[in-house]
């Protein structure tokens, strides 16, 4: 018997989840990270007779089957084929200092640039990374920091570069579709949403020129 589970739930939504694979007769559960690292749900699993094989777990213990990989040796080849591609100025999204595999993966990086001569330049520690400075990624960005979050955001040309500054500048509250089209996928409350985030989204622009002083 073969499932895939979407996600586990905690608390009483994770015994129904283990519940759940226990009716179905499934003789073993794959666990990637992070689900790997909770205890109380490979307790849980073990408990009900099923068992468990972890997928590179922060800790790696006898009584756990896992099959880890080698970050560093990973992140060290990447690095170096960037290199000697020609790039000089290659970034690595470090992860949570929480699991062990971030700090392997920061040595391989950080060995890397120095056998081939090259300077880790600056550390950038931030709560999240916004990849893309266009219209989305900009508003994230300062949506994020306004509500006390340190924010790094990473464009590969220059804020506003593709679609968000090759258009007509028009305000339009809608996606270019008529969205009950959508209501297959996301029923009616999902369309309602979408007519709302249309027009909600004509008052954040507006909000934020008035707020920033944006000259347009």
């Amino acid at each position: 018997c073969c499932r895939q589970l979407e996600r586990f739930g905690t608390g009483r939504q994770q015994s129904a989840d283990i519940a759940q694979i226990v009716e179905a007769h499934v003789a073993g559960v794959i666990l990637p990270p992070p689900l790997c690292d909770r205890a109380e749900l490979v307790e849980g699993l073990t408990a009900a007779g099923i068992a468990v094989v972890a997928i590179a777990p922060d800790r790696e213990t006898e009584a756990l089957a896992s099959v880890s990989t080698d970050d560093r040796g990973a992140a060290y080849e990447m690095t170096r084929h960037l290199i000697e591609l020609g790039h000089r100025r290659i970034a690595l999204i470090e992860g949570t200092s929480r699991h062990r595999s971030s700090t392997r993966r920061r040595h391989g990086y950080v060995d890397a640039l120095r056998d081939h001569d090259m300077a880790l330049e600056q550390d950038l520690i931030a709560d999240v990374c916004v990849i893309g400075g266009g219209f989305t990624g900009v508003n994230t960005a300062i949506e994020l920091a306004r509500r006390g979050l340190s924010v790094v955001l990473l464009e590969g040309r220059r804020i506003g570069w593709g679609a968000s500054g090759r258009n007509g500048g028009q305000l339009i509250r809608g996606i270019g579709h008529e969205v009950s089209w959508f209501s297959r996928y996301v029923g009616q409350e999902g369309v309602a949403y979408l007519q709302r985030a249309g027009i909600e989204s004509v008052e954040v622009v507006g909000r934020r020129v008035q707020e920033d002083g944006i000259d347009c």
